[in-house]
C-alpha cells in the first residue's frame, strides 16, 4: 500500500491540468426502450471503424430475441447514422470486431463456439466463412501497410485456449482465411485469452491474458515483419498478494494496443495491484514497433484512486496524440471519462459531452483518423438504452 501511496503522489506532480476536449454534440448510433441490451465488448475493444470518410460501428444486440451482430454507417458529411444492417445468421451471435479494408469493412463474431467472418460494404455483405473449423473465440482484427487483415483468437487446444493467428483476404466480395499457427511456441503454457493486434513498421505486436504463473498477467510477442514471432515478454509489474489466500498476485486483463502506423505503440489494461480499491488502468509505451515497452503507467488521476476502472481503451494517431478512456462510478453513476498522454505524464480525467450523467454511461470505444478523435459508447437509463457517438477535431 506504501508504494500504492507514492506512486499516486508521484503522479499528482506529473498530472498537468490542460484544456478539456471540445467534442461535438452526441449523435444516437442506435437506441431502443427497456428490455434491448446493446453490447459493444471484443476482444481489443474493436467496435469502429473508418474507411474513405466513413464511420462504421458494430455491435450486438437481442432486439429480435437473439443476439445478432449489427453494422451502422455514417458519412462524415451526415448528420445521422443509417439503420442496422444484420452482418450474422447463425446466433446467438456474440462480441463483433470490424477492421477497415479496401472498400469497405471486415467484421467478425463468436457464434456456436467458432468465429466468422464477413466482408461488409454500404451496398453489399459477402458469404460468411469461419476462421477455423476449430473451437475458436476472443477474435481481433487489424489491417497492414499491405492491406491485408490480421486476424488473432483464442483456439482449443487440448485443455486450454492458445493464441492463434493468420491472414484475412478478400477478392470480388470473397473472404479467404489462412491460418498461420500459434504466435506462441513455449510448453508451458496453460489459458491464453483476449488478445488485441497492432501492425506496425517494424512488425505485428500481439497482446494477451496469460494463466500460466497463477495470477493473470499481460503477455507480448512481437513478429518482425516477414519473420516468426519471437519469445513471449511479460508486460505488466507484478505485486505478490499480502493475503495468499485471496490469489498469487497481481492480476490483469482486456489488454488494448493501438499504435502510430509507424514505431510507437500503446497498450492499456485494467490492472488490480491495488488490492483495496479495484481495478485502475495502467499503460505502457513502445518506442520501437512493439519490440519493448517503457515502465508501467498509472493513467486515472487521484480522484479516481479508491473507484475501480473498467472498460479501458486507447487510441493512438501519427502525430503522437494519445487518448485513454474507461468508465468508473466516482460521481455515484458509472461515466466514461478520458485521459490524454502529455510529455510529463497523464492529464486530469475529463467526460466528454453525454459521457456522464443520470444513467449509466459505459464501454466507451476510441479511433483516431488523422487529428479527429471518435468515441461511441453505451448510454444506459431506467427508459431504455442505446449506442452514442461524438468525435472531436485535435489541434
Amino acid at each position: 500500500m506504501m508504494l500504492r501511496v507514492l506512486g499516486l503522489c508521484f503522479a499528482m506532480l506529473l498530472s498537468t491540468t490542460v484544456a478539456a476536449y471540445e467534442f461535438t454534440q452526441p449523435v444516437t448510433v442506435v437506441s431502443s426502450s427497456k428490455g434491448v441490451f446493446y453490447h459493444l465488448e471484443s476482444s481489443g475493444r474493436q467496435a469502429m471503424a473508418i474507411n474513405n470518410g466513413t464511420i462504421a460501428i458494430t455491435w450486438e444486440d437481442n432486439s429480435t430475441g437473439l443476439p445478432q451482430v449489427y453494422i451502422a454507417f455514417k458519412d462524415d458529411k451526415a448528420s445521422t447514422f443509417t439503420k442496422p444492417v444484420q452482418v450474422s445468421q447463425i446466433g446467438p451471435a456474440y462480441e463483433p470486431v470490424i477492421a477497415t479494408h479496401r472498400d469497405g469493412f471486415v467484421i467478425g463474431w463468436e457464434a456456436k463456439d467458432q468465429v466468422w467472418l464477413r466482408y461488409v460494404t454500404k451496398q453489399k455483405k459477402s458469404d460468411i466463412v469461419r476462421i477455423t473449423d476449430k473451437v475458436t473465440r476472443h477474435l481481433s482484427l487489424n489491417q497492414t501497410p499491405a492491406k491485408e487483415i490480421i486476424a488473432v483468437w483464442a483456439e482449443k487446444q487440448g485443455k486450454y485456449y492458445q493464441i492463434a493467428h493468420g491472414k484475412v483476404t478478400e477478392s470480388n466480395m470473397k473472404l479467404k482465411v489462412q491460418p498461420t499457427g500459434l504466435v506462441d511456441k513455449t510448453t508451458d503454457k496453460t489459458g491464453q485469452l483476449f488478445p488485441s493486434v497492432v501492425v506496425t513498421q517494424a512488425g505485428t505486436l500481439v497482446a494477451w491474458e496469460d494463466r500460466r504463473e497463477g495470477a493473470t498477467r499481460i503477455v507480448t510477442a512481437f513478429a518482425p515483419t516477414g519473420k516468426m514471432f519471437m519469445r513471449y515478454k511479460i508486460l505488466n509489474e507484478f505485486i505478490p498478494s499480502p493475503r495468499p489466500e485471496f490469489g498469487n498476485g497481481t492480476g490483469a486483463m482486456r489488454v488494448v494496443l493501438s499504435s502510430d502506423l509507424k514505431q510507437g505503440v500503446t497498450a492499456v489494461w485494467m490492472d488490480k495491484r491495488d488490492f483495496v480499491g479495484g481495478y485502475d488502468v495502467y499503460a505502457a509505451l513502445s518506442r520501437d514497433g512493439g519490440r519493448s515497452f517503457g515502465k508501467n503507467e498509472l493513467t486515472q488521476d487521484t480522484f479516481g484512486e479508491n473507484t475501480p476502472q473498467w472498460h479501458a481503451t486507447v487510441a493512438m494517431n501519427a502525430h503522437g496524440n494519445i487518448v485513454v478512456a474507461w468508465d468508473d462510478p466516482r460521481d455515484s453513476t458509472p461515466d466514461v471519462w478520458y485521459s490524454k498522454r502529455l510529455s510529463s505524464g497523464w492529464s486530469d480525467d475529463e467526460v466528454w459531452q453525454g459521457g456522464g450523467g443520470d444513467g449509466a454511461q459505459t464501454v466507451p470505444v476510441l479511433l483516431f483518423d488523422e487529428n479527429t478523435l471518435h468515441a461511441a459508447w453505451l448510454d444506459k437509463k431506467d427508459t431504455g438504452s442505446a449506442i452514442r457517438y461524438t468525435f472531436t477535431k485535435q489541434k
